[in-house]
This record gives C-alpha cells, sequence and structure tokens, in this order.
C-alpha cells in the first residue's frame, strides 16, 4: 500500500507541477494536498465501517469502483516529452 500510495501521489504532483504555470502552481499543489487528506480521512471512515458491516470483500469491490473513473482519465494521456500532455489516440 505505501509504494503504490506513493508512486500515485509523485505521479499526481509531477503531472500538476507540468501542467501549471509557476504563478498557480503552489495553489493546485495545495488544494491537491487539501483533497487527499479529506479523501483519505473519508475513506478511512467510511471503510472501517464497511469492513465491520460488510467484509473485506465489499471494501475491495467499492475501491475498485472508485478507481475507475480516475484510471479512465488517465489511462488515454501519454507525455511525448517533459511536461507536455496529449491524448495518446488521436481521432481522426
Amino acid at each position: 500500500m505505501g509504494l503504490g500510495w506513493s508512486g500515485a501521489y509523485l505521479g499526481a504532483t509531477a503531472i500538476i507541477s507540468d501542467l501549471t504555470a509557476s504563478s498557480e502552481r503552489a495553489g493546485a499543489l495545495g488544494f491537491t494536498d487539501l483533497l487527499t487528506a479529506g479523501a483519505s480521512a473519508a475513506g478511512a471512515l467510511t471503510g472501517g465501517f464497511l469492513l465491520e458491516s460488510a467484509g473485506y470483500a465489499t471494501v475491495g469491490a467499492v475501491m475498485a469502483v472508485l478507481l475507475v473513473p480516475a484510471l479512465a482519465l488517465v489511462i488515454p494521456l501519454r507525455e511525448p516529452a517533459p511536461g507536455r500532455w496529449e491524448e495518446a489516440l488521436q481521432p481522426s
């Protein structure tokens, strides 16, 4: 869990740093940290209640469903040059 979290967190920080202007970078990264902390707190609270009432399989299924929208946003991206992001499959 720690390795996956670190990879995702550092990757997201690098992408946000690449996509924002230097004047807005601190605010964007701070907002991302705020969202991450809020989501972590909410996930820990609801995950504990869900685990107690329904078990590990249900917690795993709920987390997989929550991961799908994030993957749908990230998978079509590619970085042809440092700091430049575009969709991997350009429509013809």
